[in-house]
């Protein structure tokens, strides 16, 4: 307990540093949440267009045409003057005049073209579109009414097929997702320097070779020091974790996707912080006592892993080149976590994403205890 109490009493020595590192974190998370858009997208809207119709033809058909027509757009049925009609469509009043000409029913179900006259501005391509949809109707009339089925079914049926809701699928937006993947892809570089500016200091303060003389020499033992510096590690880490997630979660909870893409969040920045007091340990090891140099070079490390594994830059915009070295870092396989979190994919394929910054950490893990290896059997010679 005494390594334990002492290990929190060195860290918190620094409290400055690691107040500002958390209040730098939390800005960015805050700023980078109010950057984005949680505007939701709810519903397909088409097209509607002010246009002039005269059903001169007057039979089921026109009839149905005209339903239609009213369906999409804003239709005027009122007669006027030729001129009125000129001077709307040159001032842009309408933007089409459709004439159902006599005979145009009795043509259809003959199998012929109906005769439709469609009076517009040449200079917009409006016009056109409303030909177009007009005939793409009235060949599906055709075809049903070919098929046997009765004038009114075949124009209902006709009407349906042509609503575009029928098949243009548009999937509600859960929340911004664009949103939750850069706030949450700044975290990592958030957590490792956050660690470094408390956690790192603190075990490099008690690697010095002179706290260590001193500890051998005390009726704590060697399995009591380790013992009491890896819990140290693990409550402050958990500590920083925690206050990271949490702040993270409550500025950005408008654009979360849903509560799975929030739990499995939570267990990859969990598993990324694991990873970070490994990357603390070999540090540590390597270095063997405190000094600002040491701090510099962590402080590098922090962000040569947030440059090459996507947490500045999504993974996209970064070079194949880059990519390849990336790929020995936690933080790419953190970026491509939350990516496929973003995209919903599988547990399994998530997953994977996690056991590679395990399997990172663990690499890394194995160098420490090799080169401690090394420097301890280089101190007994």
């Amino acid at each position: 307990m005494q390594v334990f109490r002492k290990f929190f009493r060195v860290a918190l020595a620094v409290k400055s540093r690691l107040i500002v590192a958390v209040c730098i974190g939390v800005f960015m998370i805050v700023f980078l949440n109010g950057q984005s858009d949680t505007s939701k997208t709810t519903k397909f809207e088409s097209t509607n267009l002010n246009i002039a119709v005269i059903d001169e033809d007057d039979s089921e058909i026109s009839r149905g045409i005209v339903e239609y027509l009213k369906s999409i757009h804003s239709v005027d049925t009122t007669k006027h003057e030729e001129d009125l009609y000129k001077d709307r469509l040159f001032y842009q009043d309408i933007v089409s005049k459709v004439v159902i000409n006599k005979g145009s029913g009795e043509s259809i179900l003959n199998g012929k073209d109906a005769d439709i006259t469609n009076l517009y501005n040449e200079s917009t391509p409006l016009g056109l579109f409303i030909n177009n949809q007009i005939n793409e109707y009235l060949s599906i009339v055709q075809k049903k009414i070919n098929e046997g089925k009765d004038i009114k079914i075949a124009l209902d049926e006709a009407k349906e097929a042509m609503d575009s809701t029928n098949f243009v699928s548009i999937k509600e937006e859960k929340k911004d997702a664009e949103g939750f993947a850069i706030s949450f892809n700044f975290l990592p570089y958030v957590v490792m320097v956050t660690l470094f500016s408390s956690v790192l200091y603190a075990m490099l303060a008690f690697n010095e070779k002179e706290v260590k003389n001193r500890t051998l020499v005390s009726s704590i033992t060697p399995i009591q020091r380790g013992l009491g510096l890896v819990m140290g590690c693990i409550c402050l880490s958990t500590i920083i974790y925690a206050v990271l997630l949490i702040v993270s979660v409550y500025f950005g909870r408008e654009q979360i996707p849903s509560t799975r893409a929030l739990i499995l969040e939570v267990i990859n920045l969990f598993i990324y912080t694991i990873v970070c007091n490994m990357v603390i340990f070999l540090v540590t090891v390597c270095s063997g006592k405190l000094n600002d140099s040491v701090m510099v070079i962590a402080n590098g490390v922090s962000l040569t892993f947030a440059f090459l594994g996507g947490s500045f830059v999504p993974a996209q915009y970064l070079s194949e080149s880059v990519k390849r070295v990336g790929r020995f870092t936690p933080n790419y396989w953190y970026s491509t976590a939350i990516d496929k979190i973003v995209d919903e994919a599988s547990i399994s394929t998530i997953a994977s994403a996690y056991f590679m910054q395990i399997a990172i950490g663990l690499a890394i893990l194995g160098i420490s205890l090799a080169v401690l290896k090394v420097k301890n059997d280089r101190s007994l010679n």
